[in-house]
């Protein structure tokens, strides 16, 4: 299951929290796929990327309540959570940073938050995505749900590339693989 965070609606669709939304949007033009169900809080279709059979999430649920779109469709689908990859902003990393992790905690991100909670556990792969190298440390609702500038859009564009090839490698050649190639 590769799962994009952000939150449904036209308002928020250019947003820096909804960077992983862009990324599953970006593996979807790639691949050819639509999330084409509606179920359990969640858009969601299946592919094939890189020889796997996937199915790509788009919880409908807000951030804030990620989790129970996320826990609803693993158990249903019985999906084990080390085979959950989320895709996340991350506000604590520079703009067009990668991280890739195999586990670990929410930190400051409250839909990290949520699907740990509903998973109980902090073991599932993720790919971080930074999207600031100088935000407001008061405001940072106003900060991550404000659009990206028009002036970043060949960088958000690279970046947004970068993020896809990435999960392609997750997916072909596994965590330890795109860990090395895509961090820093």
């Amino acid at each position: 299951m590769i799962v994009g965070l952000g939150n449904p609606g036209k308002k928020y669709a250019r947003s820096k929290h909804n960077i992983g939304w862009m990324v599953l949007d970006r593996l979807m033009k790639d691949h050819s796929v639509s999330p084409a169900r509606l179920k359990f809080e969640a858009l969601f279709g299946e592919a094939r990327i890189k020889g796997e059979r996937v199915m790509i999430v788009k919880p409908m649920t807000y951030m804030n309540h990620s989790g129970r779109a996320i826990r609803a469709l693993a158990d249903y689908f019985d999906i084990p959570h080390g085979d959950i990859f989320v895709i996340v902003d991350d506000i604590d990393l520079s703009f067009g940073q990668l991280r890739i992790r195999k586990s670990g905690g929410p930190g400051t991100h409250n839909g990290m938050r949520s699907i740990v909670d509903h998973l109980r556990g902090e073991d599932f792969p993720r790919l971080r995505i930074g999207i600031s190298d100088d935000h407001p440390r008061g405001d940072l609702a106003g900060f991550v749900l404000g659009d990206f500038p028009k002036a970043l859009q060949p960088e958000l564009d690279e970046l947004l590339d970068r993020a896809a090839g990435a999960v392609e490698d997750y997916l072909a050649r596994g965590i330890e693989y795109s860990m090395n190639r895509n961090n820093g």
